[in-house]
């Protein structure tokens, strides 16, 4: 059997041919064509001679595969784990044999609105038969989860595979309703911990306060106010009376302070009489005289303050004093000779000058034509590159220079570069990338743009009103190359492709 995507109007279907020798099943068509089946694509069967068309409706769903591509929460997961669990059970319900759901990550789609995934059932006598708990498995360790989430819940299904405590349908559903009534209870914790108890609060207020507080009044019952009886009475605590202010009164100075008697039976100045060690030799700090201050570091000379008769000359004023003459520019030092014992004198501001690296040409050009983009060429001095052919690929572009894709809405010039291998444009606002959410005609998940190795390429995620490049439609799940300023149509909405 082969399996084939159609278009028929606005609606695209998953197509299977069966053959006169593949034995379709009629009790199972008729009952898929005559109930709906939670977690079953939407199904009809068209007779063709001898042979039977097997058309399900996946518009607006995309691949699980498609899905698996990028990390997913806890919540996701769980979901559409759950969700195949519940459609194998409301098979074997509808006393349909299990096997027959075609179990591959290709052939199962998901809606992106609940989450949940919806499979294809082939009404066959003997189906592709699949191992689902096999499956589930398999799946669990294909998935990519979030990297901000605690991943503990996937131990906790691989060990319970490989203990063999998973062996039945009904035990992985039980399974992974436990984990997700964990996870909830969990969450429950983290509330209740947030909000504080009414004792709680009462242990923090104030006596005072507490004292005035009134005890909450339950409701009537049988015209009577029903008011919660107290064992004791509530502790009334006095006013503390006010002391009025005396600007008179001085505040007791510290010799008083220490001759008052302790409440110890020691008074505290016999604490004080002991002897403590005080930093420059048991003086104060405040005694410390400020040194004198040079005139290099002042700037200027302080009779009194900054005397520099002591201090010894620099080279400069040792040459000044003698009659000597300054060079006009610093000469530079000779080389000190092997074995000598003199040395030279070095400011430290000449050394951090010397320690500075020398900047280069190119970096002086670099930093001056800051608005211009450089990526690494160097750009030689004095040079006519006048005759240099610059070498642009089939965009246009230069091909030494990085490409940036962006992708714009002609209604309303919104603007979104692609830094992503996958960008993906809809109006599902925890899903896509590109939100546009003010048209009733896009798809929650509409179309992707890919980069693969350099290009660039569009696909349309099974939508309702399809996608046109440069007018045409392109079909479903397929991927179509675009290049720069191509037109795309998301059902009536476009937008352009740009390159740069």
């Amino acid at each position: 059997m082969e399996f084939t995507i159609q278009t028929i109007g606005s609606t695209i279907f998953q197509s299977i041919m069966i053959g006169q020798q593949d034995l379709a099943d009629e009790f199972s068509i008729k009952m898929l064509t005559n109930n709906e089946i939670q977690g079953m694509l939407p199904f009809s069967a068209i007779r063709k001679d001898m042979d039977m068309e097997l058309r399900y409706n996946i518009t607006s769903l995309i691949p699980l595969s498609q899905l698996m591509q990028e990390p997913l929460s806890k919540n996701k997961v769980l979901n559409i784990l759950r969700s195949i669990v519940s459609a194998v059970i409301s098979v074997e319900e509808y006393m349909l044999d299990a096997t027959g759901l075609v179990m591959d990550e290709e052939k199962i789609y998901v809606n992106i609105a609940t989450g949940e995934a919806e499979l294809m059932y082939l009404p066959v006598v003997n189906p592709y038969a699949c191992d689902i708990i096999a499956f589930i498995k398999r799946l669990i360790t294909c998935f990519q989860f979030d990297q901000n989430e605690d991943s503990g819940y996937v131990l906790q299904f691989i060990n319970a595979f490989n203990s063999g405590s998973i062996t039945t349908i009904a035990g992985l559903s039980d399974f992974i309703l436990s984990i997700e009534k964990k996870g909830e209870k969990s969450s429950s914790y983290v509330e209740k911990a947030k909000k504080p108890t009414e004792s709680e609060v009462r242990q923090n207020i104030p006596v005072q306060q507490a004292a005035s507080i009134q005890p909450q009044v339950s409701p009537m019952a049988n015209g009577k106010s029903l008011v919660p009886k107290q064992d004791t009475a509530p502790v009334m605590v006095p006013p503390i009376p006010e002391i009025p202010f005396n600007p008179s009164v001085s505040k007791p100075s510290n010799k008083e302070k220490r001759n008052r008697p302790s409440i110890f039976g020691k008074s505290k100045d016999k604490q004080q009489d002991k002897p403590k060690n005080k930093l420059f030799g048991g003086k104060n700090v405040q005694e410390q005289k400020i040194p004198a201050v040079p005139e290099k570091a002042m700037g200027f000379a302080i009779p009194g303050v900054n005397d520099l008769s002591g201090l010894p000359l620099s080279p400069q004023e040792e040459l000044a004093a003698q009659g000597i003459p300054l060079p006009s520019t610093p000469m530079p030092s000779a080389p000190a000779k092997v074995g000598s014992m003199k040395m030279q004198s070095v400011s430290p501001a000449s050394e951090a000058i010397k320690a500075q690296p020398i900047m280069p040409v190119s970096g002086i050009i670099k930093a001056q034509s800051a608005g211009n983009l450089d990526y690494g060429n160097t750009i030689m001095i004095n040079q006519n590159n006048s005759v240099v052919t610059v070498m642009l690929d089939e965009n246009g572009l230069d091909s030494n220079e990085p490409v940036r894709a962006s992708i714009t809405r002609v209604a309303n010039n919104q603007k979104m570069y692609m830094d992503k291998e996958v960008l993906k444009i809809g109006k599902e606002s925890d899903y896509v990338d590109f939100y546009i959410g003010n048209n009733p005609t896009i798809s929650r998940a509409h179309a992707d743009i890919i980069r693969n190795d350099g290009k660039y390429y569009i696909r349309d995620n099974n939508s309702k009103n399809h996608t046109y490049v440069n007018g045409e439609m392109i079909p479903p799940s397929q991927l179509i190359p675009i290049s720069n300023n191509t037109k795309i149509m998301l059902s009536n909405e476009e937008l352009i492709f740009q390159l740069m």
